[in-house]
């Protein structure tokens, strides 16, 4: 599954999940990947322009770390644009030594967007991929640039060194929301659950993987009078329909986000195991960050965008949820 890569916007979808859900779920983690022979500590890099707007920078640099390659091509970057970089976002797999970031820059009064891809292997190169374009059209040139650079091979350094190949990409179909608020783009075999209301759900076959984008999920504060009155009074039927959980408010997204899942879970007859491995601000009451569901063989990664909603004065209140879920069988199936 992680070979398939399924990019899927709105029009007004936040630039940081998007971008993250495609590097997770494109394959840019999985491992197998060839690496050269030594290059200089400085690097090789090759830029390529992407016929349909935008650039593709691809590398290897000496040694084995993610810090030098990352900075390597961070250089390399700084270098083509002429500012400085600033890394917006990091998603990290120390299980196959990669690293990959969301960063931005500016040109001549012009902002750019792009995202940065750095991999190791023991006892061979650094491998490190850029594709950057202008923030004003990063959004559509980001996909045809993947697809691109499935195509193309990183370059070595030596006679007879070995070049990184990417595998292709699937490729992808378009599902018009029916009430035009956005479309997605998925593989053949997915399964589009929800796409309206300019919210989208989408699963892998054997539901392996899950995207979504701007999920709202509703909580009823017990404290808020009116709240604690409809808990009171309310006739079985109202309960029944209540699409929601009865949680206390609380402004910071991953305490939110976490219990809305607990109680559903508990709504559903079990309580998830939910373990958060890192958690970056991403503005008032939101938040970007990874981690596990679950345990064993049905353990879930998954990295997320959540904000949440204030109370209404009845004391409802809620969360938009965007995230990428994988399995972790099948990341450790394609790592083989």
């Amino acid at each position: 599954m992680l070979a398939s890569r399924p990019y899927f916007y709105t029009a007004g979808m936040n630039a940081r999940i998007r971008i993250a859900a495609a590097l997770l779920v494109c394959g840019f983690f999985a491992p197998g990947l060839a690496l050269p022979a030594p290059a200089a500590p400085g690097g090789i890099f090759q830029t390529s322009a992407n016929p349909g707007g935008g650039t593709i920078l691809t590398g290897t640099v000496g040694g084995s770390s993610l810090t030098a390659g990352t900075a390597a091509l961070l250089r390399r970057v700084h270098a083509d644009l002429g500012s400085r970089p600033v890394i917006a976002q990091v998603a990290r797999d120390d299980r196959d030594g990669s690293l990959a970031f969301l960063f931005t820059a500016d040109r001549d009064g012009k902002a750019y967007t792009g995202i940065g891809i750095v991999r190791t292997s023991a006892g061979a190169q650094t491998a490190a991929v850029a594709l950057y374009d202008t923030s004003a059209r990063f959004h559509t040139t980001v996909a045809p640039m993947m697809r691109r650079l499935g195509a193309m091979t990183v370059p070595g350094s030596a006679a007879g060194g070995r070049a990184v190949k990417l595998a292709p990409a699937q490729p992808l179909i378009s599902h018009p929301f029916s009430d035009g608020t956005g479309s997605i783009g998925i593989p053949a075999g997915w399964t589009l659950a929800v796409g309206g209301g300019g919210s989208a759900m989408a699963s892998a076959p054997a539901k392996s993987a899950q995207v979504s984008y701007n999920m709202h999920f509703m909580g009823l504060d017990p404290s808020n009078p009116r709240g604690e009155m409809f808990l009171r009074t309310a006739s079985p039927l109202a309960r029944q329909n209540f699409h929601g959980a009865v949680l206390p408010y609380t402004n910071d997204p991953v305490k939110a986000w976490v219990a809305m899942y607990e109680a559903i879970g508990r709504q559903n007859g079990f309580t998830p195991q939910i373990h958060i491995t890192s958690s970056t601000s991403a503005g008032s009451s939101a938040a970007d960050f990874t981690g596990t569901l679950g345990s064993g063989s049905k353990m879930v990664r998954f990295m997320a965008h959540v904000f949440v909603l204030p109370p209404n004065p009845n004391g409802l209140w809620s969360i938009s949820d965007s995230h990428v879920f994988v399995n972790d069988s099948e990341i450790s199936q394609q790592a083989t």
